[in-house]
């Protein structure tokens, strides 16, 4: 697998919002098929005519993508999953071994996460919570009652749940005591 990796370092590309895009190229070598016939697949005919009607071409399509695009964006990595799963377990007599050695070690860790982990690619933070306009000393924690400090102390996520369920104990009091 190493090799593979050195042979694609290339070859993709990670926007800002972490969607990774590969090249029909680095495809190919990741499928172990040549970049030739991968590339001809995607292309409309020399004279203009239809995109390829390949049955790879067919299934990708089935499933929103335009192959056509793929040498001019790249090819999208949800796209690249499909792309080895067909070389590994749906060619045929063209199933490719690296095909099926790529699709079992993506299977496990997901092609994006894995191109961003190999070029050290990571999420860009996101806004630091809004600061309290006081500090808490350990004297001001102490003369809080327990329930004021977990309200200081729990996570927007942790806030917005207990806002739900109070929320939801309210509906609950009224539907019993005022018939709503």
């Amino acid at each position: 697998m190493n090799d593979i990796i050195q042979q694609i370092q290339q070859e993709y590309r990670i926007a800002d919002d972490g969607s990774v895009t590969v090249s029909i190229r680095g495809v190919a070598r990741l499928a172990g098929v040549s970049w030739q016939a991968l590339s001809k697949q995607f292309s409309t005919g020399s004279s203009g005519g239809n995109i390829s009607s390949s049955k790879l071409v067919q299934s990708l399509e089935s499933r929103g993508f335009e192959a056509a695009t793929f040498s001019v964006t790249g090819v999208p990595d949800t796209a690249v999953a499909l792309i080895l799963e067909y070389y590994a377990f749906d060619a045929g007599k063209r199933c490719t071994d690296r095909a099926k050695n790529c699709c079992r070690a993506f299977m496990a860790i997901g092609i994006r996460t894995w191109i961003q982990q190999q070029a050290g690619w990571s999420q860009p933070q996101k806004s630091q919570p809004k600061a309290l306009p006081y500090e808490f000393t350990s004297e001001v924690w102490q003369q809080l009652q327990p329930h004021e400090r977990h309200y200081h102390s729990e996570t927007d996520e942790q806030r917005q749940e207990r806002r739900h369920w109070d929320i939801r104990d309210i509906r609950h009091w009224f539907r019993r005591h005022r018939g709503f």
